[in-house]
């Protein structure tokens, strides 16, 4: 199952839906497996067929405390497939259900809710759903919406999300397209979702707009690193920290420094930067911080520059971070994407992490 979930954070679903049909001839009765796969198989245009599999999840544990997403699940895949009745039934399941779940959790429900209502003609009951979403997130627009359009290459999964999109523009939901927040916020989902370009395109129109937007140039210069164009990254960060150097985010934007010039091998300026951004960030809060990754990249730029006794200690200081987390691996930091310098480029800093010592797994 953790493999599982680490191949379908990647958005390499068919591999995800085999582990998790793995770990279901392990164990027949794994609800969790059930749902996952049933999940995932939407991403594919599988929707019908994960079907079966969120039914059975809820059939095996009617009493999780994963039954509002399983409902949502099934309230989404309704509405994936265009059963707009039954996918206002398990909406309105889910809604229920997770009065006491995160906000995310009652955002999902509702949204979906609202989407059904319009493309089912109830316009009242559409408007509503909008209204408690937007009580519950006074600043949610359609640009809010994580963008799972973005996550999967295929046309049927991508045609069905833009009706959902299209059925919550119908309810009332309204757009942000041109504003700065709305535009950093979509800028934010975008590339939480691996869709680096199209992020890239969101927080360049704020510059447009907005050349003074510090966060705008910050942002770009992290989507640049990904896409490969590390060079221009540089120039970003760099103005960005110049427009304002006592940002709140500004020790973040020190991190993106050490691995803009780790991934172009300019190893002086890679551990002068990691040091700073050492400096700057706060604690590690667990490994999804960014002060271990400084830390191993740090560790990387000294062993390529044949500083091996100070990328060892920066190992060592690496596993002190948080004693009572599993130490951080070279498997961990992995980001797999499809461009083939940032692979390249990505491929060099890990096998520096390797040669200072940090575990592979």
């Amino acid at each position: 199952m953790v493999n599982a979930e680490n191949l379908a954070w990647r958005n390499q679903f068919r591999a995800a839906i085999a582990e998790a049909e793995t770990a279901i001839n392990y164990d027949r009765n794994n609800s969790q497996a059930y749902m996952n796969a049933g999940q995932w198989k939407q991403y594919l245009g599988r929707t019908e067929d994960g079907l079966a599999d969120l039914e059975t999840a809820l059939r095996l544990d009617p009493h999780s405390e994963f039954v509002p997403w399983r409902q949502w699940y099934l309230c989404r895949a309704h509405n994936l497939l265009g059963r707009w009745e039954q996918a206002i039934e398990w909406c309105d399941k889910s809604v229920a259900t997770a009065r006491d779940n995160p906000d995310a959790m009652r955002s999902a429900s509702l949204a979906d809710l609202a989407a059904a209502n319009a493309w089912a003609g109830h316009d009242k009951e559409a408007k509503d759903a909008v209204a408690r979403l937007r009580k519950a997130d006074p600043e949610f627009t359609v640009q809010k919406l994580q963008a799972e359009d973005q996550w999967t290459d295929n046309a049927d999964f991508k045609a069905q999300w833009a009706r959902i999109v299209e059925g919550l523009r119908k309810a009332g939901l309204p757009d942000e397209p041109t504003s700065v927040a709305g535009r950093l916020a979509r800028a934010e989902s975008l590339s939480g979702n691996m869709g680096w370009d199209l992020a890239l395109k969101e927080v360049e129109a704020v510059i447009v707009d907005d050349p003074n937007n510090a966060k705008a140039h910050a942002n770009a210069g992290l989507y640049k690193l990904v896409l490969g164009r590390s060079e221009e990254g540089i120039a970003e960060v760099e103005t960005a920290l110049r427009l304002s150097p006592n940002d709140d985010e500004a020790p973040t934007w020190r991190a993106y420094f050490c691995f803009l010039h780790n991934h172009l091998a300019q190893w002086g300026q890679a551990i002068e930067s990691c040091r700073k951004a050492e400096n700057a960030l706060p604690g590690a809060h667990g490994w999804s911080g960014w002060k271990p990754r400084v830390l191993a990249n740090l560790a990387a730029a000294y062993a390529w520059a044949g500083h091996d006794k100070e990328a060892r200690e920066t190992i060592e200081r690496l596993k002190l971070l948080e004693p009572n987390f599993t130490a951080l691996t070279v498997q961990e930091i992995i980001i797999e994407l499809a461009n083939p310098t940032f692979r390249a480029q990505e491929a060099r800093t890990l096998e520096g992490m390797r040669k200072a010592g940090l575990a592979e797994e």
